[in-house]
């Protein structure tokens, strides 16, 4: 006996009713009222199946509401056509599109797809906490899409609404992929709340947020829960100052990790290849520009994080209050091959990174540049780093914060830490431009020590080391010409 399988279908959707209404083709489209109704999902020939795709067509002012699973290795697709855009003056919070508690879906905005609110924001007609992409399922990957103006924010408004671009929040979340966005003016562009058990495998990389007041966020959301698995990488994150407000109501970070709820853990974080800057907003607005915070007895296991370059090139910028790097209450840690700069703010109002009421943080082979304090190492205690050498300092203020007090380098050094550490001018490429790679003079090449246990990449994908060594630094020297700024360069608008 032979067995069936049916062929996937390329099903056609508009606004309304075109042609035939066959889903055929671009030119017989069926209706979001038809995508809506739940009737119109199964394993029919005329029904969206597992394995289908969904192609969006032309300009579409309904939400759309997935009723339906794929399969694994057969996930429904929801593409948009070239030139295909959802607007609306505003959506609700449960977004655009809205995919419920079903899994194996694909949410893929092709060439240019795009997801926009036309009069939502500060002063606009409507003020309210609308979304673009909404999720709790598992084995979701939402790719592609260009999604603005959710919620337009005037700088130090008073309005603080909690829109989103792409959110996701469940018990249970795994294999959720969110990748090749990009999201501007929206309260929080990424958004993941995670409770219960079983959430693991959670990816975040190569999106592209700005015009925000937190670029990527992510928390537990109840007491007791457990994530095995985040990696947010390869993001370009900025335009945070829009979210200054007069109450300091809004703290500004571009990378957010939390668990606090009680008794939850987080294992296995890895934050790396991400540019933060240069606006990462004003004043105390601005907490860090990694985040990582835990909440006793809430453990943050062991965080990566490497390879990320973190900067602001003005104090009206923003300088980040907590560090450019902030680990809060985390066990164990390691922070490697990270550039931090401070260039054209005032040096004593930068740290570069602050471990707060953690122990047993290693940190190695940074670049810290232009920081009044490159290393804050807890409030009142001296467990927070545990191991700190290799890394290159300069231009700074000459100290360092420990054990609930400033004391001077040498003071830091004979500790024990930075023993292989330098002090010279790192010789960046060009800083005016935002090209922190550095030239082939650098004292930072082959001065680092090996990390290969953990990662063998830089920012770029060079292999490390090149040559005899380690380069201390996002960037590993390779002897080529140094790459061109692989920075997002954001202009301050009026909203």
């Amino acid at each position: 006996m032979l067995l069936q399988v049916a062929a996937a279908k390329d099903i056609y959707v508009a606004q309304n009713t075109t042609g035939s209404g066959s889903g055929a083709d671009a030119s017989d489209c069926r209706s979001v009222s038809w995508f809506n109704t739940g009737g119109n999902w199964g394993s029919g020939s005329s029904q969206i199946s597992p394995g289908d795709t969904v192609h969006l067509v032309g300009t579409i002012t309904t939400a759309l509401t997935v009723q339906s699973s794929g399969t694994s290795g057969n996930p429904i697709t929801i593409l948009f056509s070239s030139g295909a855009i959802m607007t609306a003056p505003y959506w609700p919070s449960t977004a655009a599109i809205n995919l419920q508690g079903y899994s194996y879906l694909v949410v893929d905005g092709g060439p240019n797809g795009t997801i926009n609110c036309t009069a939502n924001g500060t002063g606009l007609a409507n003020q309210v906490a609308a979304g673009a992409v909404n999720a709790t399922g598992n084995n979701v990957t939402i790719q592609n899409l260009i999604i603005t103006n959710i919620f337009v924010r005037k700088e130090w408004a008073t309005d603080s609404i909690t829109s989103g671009g792409i959110g996701f929040q469940n018990s249970g979340l795994s294999n959720i992929i969110i990748r090749n966005n990009t999201i501007s003016w929206c309260f929080c562009p990424i958004w993941i709340g995670w409770y219960g058990s079983g959430n693991a495998n959670i990816q975040i990389y190569s999106n592209t947020c700005y015009y925000a007041n937190w670029g990527i966020a992510t928390g537990d959301q109840e007491s007791g829960s457990s994530l095995n698995g985040l990696y947010i990488h390869h993001n370009r994150i900025s335009g945070l100052s829009y979210w200054d407000d007069p109450s300091d109501n809004n703290h500004h970070n571009g990378i957010f990790c939390w668990v606090v709820q009680g008794n939850s853990t987080l294992n296995n974080l890895q934050v790396y290849d991400n540019i933060i800057g240069p606006d990462l907003g004003s004043g105390a607005n601005c907490t860090a520009g990694i985040y990582i915070s835990g909440l006793t007895p809430d453990p943050i296991n062991s965080p990566l994080v490497y390879n990320n370059v973190l900067y602001t090139t003005s104090a009206n910028l923003g300088v980040p209050s907590n560090g450019f790097m902030c680990l809060s209450e985390v066990t164990g840690g390691y922070v490697f091959n990270n550039t931090t700069d401070a260039t054209g703010a005032s040096s004593a109002e930068t740290i570069g990174l602050r471990v707060y009421a953690g122990s047993g943080v290693v940190v190695q082979n940074n670049l810290f540049s232009n920081n009044g304090l490159p290393i804050y190492n807890d409030d009142t205690t001296s467990s927070g780093v545990s191991s700190c050498d290799y890394n290159c300092y300069y231009n700074d203020s000459g100290s360092f914060y420990y054990s609930g007090g400033e004391i001077s380098y040498a003071s830091w050094k004979a500790l024990g830490f930075d023993s292989h550490s330098i002090t010279s001018n790192p010789l960046y490429v060009n800083v005016s431009a935002a090209n922190f790679n550095i030239q082939s003079s650098s004292p930072c090449v082959n001065a680092g020590t090996s990390e290969s246990s953990y990662f063998t990449t830089d920012i770029l994908g060079n292999s490390r080391p090149s040559g005899s060594g380690w380069t201390i630094g996002a960037y590993q020297y390779n002897g080529a010409a140094p790459a061109p700024p692989t920075d997002l360069t954001i202009t301050k608008v009026s909203p």
